[in-house]
């Protein structure tokens, strides 16, 4: 049997995680993969890089010491040779006042002869902050939760790939038109930042809004 791709890997990782159990994550970490967040926010006592399955444990032992996941799940899994790029989401609590919120992550992940060299978690820091503080709901707090099938058909993935890679190059342009034009009517588009420090931030519907 040949050895699992890194996108099944992940997918039975987050499976697992989803069900309490850690140790498909600490087993893929290759002896120096780097772990960590995407915040410089000092206030989270688990913003840090780790290195390895030891310091992933230690990670985990950092938020497990003030928040609770009530219910985790992987909502999307794209992967491309040896990177995946992950979107999960679920309810979390806040140990210290009991306060619950719903929470987006987007992760990735780049592999290493079958092991996680690089593995990086980005998420809504500055409202998770405020939240935590008892300010108030993150802005992903309201981003929309419908997705359809997790993998694209296969024939589906190069023609994406190649009108985004336009939208980019064009955005970059200063046109924003090539992206506005892949927008669906009804599509949801999300700027994870503190609402409060951003007029643009939050969840927004359609391609007028």
């Amino acid at each position: 049997m040949s050895p699992q791709t890194p996108a099944e890997k992940m997918a039975a990782m987050y499976h697992a995680y989803g069900e309490g159990d850690a140790e498909p994550l600490l087993q893929l970490m290759a002896d120096d993969g780097v772990f960590r967040f995407a915040t410089p926010d000092k206030s989270f006592n688990f913003a840090r890089t780790y290195r390895g399955a030891a310091g992933v444990r230690d990670a985990i032992a950092a938020i497990v010491e003030h928040y609770q996941w009530l219910r985790y799940e992987n909502l999307e899994l794209i992967a491309e040779g040896d990177v995946v790029v992950a979107i999960n989401g679920g309810r979390i609590k806040n140990l210290a006042d009991g306060a619950e919120s719903e929470i987006t992550l987007a992760d990735f992940i780049r592999f290493d002869d079958w092991k996680i060299a690089e593995f990086i978690e980005f998420f809504d820091s500055a409202g998770f902050r405020d939240w935590s503080d008892g300010k108030g709901a993150p802005c992903t707090d309201f981003v929309n939760r419908d997705h359809g099938e997790t993998f694209a058909a296969a024939g589906d993935a190069d023609r994406n790939k190649a009108a985004l890679a336009e939208a980019y190059a064009a955005y970059d342009r200063r046109d924003a038109e090539p992206l506005l034009s892949l927008l669906a009517d009804d599509a949801s588009y999300n700027s994870i930042a503190r609402c409060d420090d951003f007029v643009f931030a939050g969840p927004c519907r359609g391609r007028a809004a």
